[in-house]
């Protein structure tokens, strides 16, 4: 339970914009599940801290976790998690330039998560393999499995993800220059900030400055970015926070 408890909060604290206190919780957790010697909790555990370090950035740890993930559960038969450690593992190989691969041990994953009759956080993993089809250059394949996505969370109101669902959903359609991609961001950026989640919420905000950026209202791009940026007490040098301190700058 203790191993449970740690692991979820550490996504959480992520969420919440406290991305270093989020993966010192995962690495408890980890170590925890170590100490008890219970090969089930440590399977669990790794495969949270590769969430985290997914969420931060970081595909070389996070693949790292996600494989010792693998290992443990295959040793001892636990389905579950080994569904979810492969579909971290996949989306990590893609974010390190493996496509193919990556996107087949993503679907696998989520096919074994489905087969084991489990909906909850159906809508997170179909969200990594919306990113890792855009990542592909398959974006097109995308939006159905974000359509999916937001009718599981509408049915069971397992909200939150919905950001991200949102946002992605928004960057896709902004790629076809559709006009209901600006509705999609501001939903993205509004429920974050509803739910009081400011990780979430400066991926909101990025995606949200960008489009401001092209459609030519800096300034507009700006006051998003300062107040998503302002939320975030920690975490300054993880990827989400670079990026938007670069965005920054360009909305000057």
């Amino acid at each position: 339970t203790g191993v449970l408890c740690l692991s979820y909060s550490a996504w959480a604290l992520w969420q919440m914009g406290r991305a270093e206190q989020a993966l010192l919780r995962a690495r408890e957790a980890v170590a925890l599940a170590e100490r008890l010697t219970q090969p089930f909790a440590l399977g669990q555990a790794l495969g949270f801290l590769a969430v985290v370090h997914l969420f931060r950035g970081e595909p070389l740890p996070g693949l790292r976790a996600a494989q010792q993930a693998i290992e443990v559960c295959e040793a001892g038969g636990f389905v579950q998690w080994l569904a979810h450690a492969r579909v971290l593992h996949g989306r990590l190989r893609l974010a390190l330039g493996e496509l193919d691969s990556g996107l087949d041990e993503l679907a696998q994953g989520l096919a074994l998560w489905a087969a084991s009759g489990a909906v909850v956080t159906r809508p997170f993993y179909l969200a990594l393999q919306a990113e890792g089809l855009v990542i592909a250059g398959r974006g097109a394949e995308a939006l159905p499995l974000l359509t999916e996505a937001q009718a599981l969370i509408a049915r069971h109101g397992e909200r939150y993800y919905e950001p991200e669902v949102q946002r992605l959903t928004g960057a896709l359609l902004r790629q076809r220059a559709d006009p209901a991609a600006r509705g999609w961001l501001d939903r993205a950026w509004s429920s974050a900030r509803a739910m009081q989640l400011p990780g979430l919420a400066l991926r909101a905000a990025s995606a949200l400055a960008e489009l401001h950026l092209a459609q030519g209202q800096p300034e507009e791009g700006r006051l998003v970015l300062a107040e998503a940026l302002a939320a975030i007490t920690e975490g300054h040098d993880t990827q989400d926070a670079r990026q938007a301190v670069a965005l920054l700058a360009r909305c000057q």
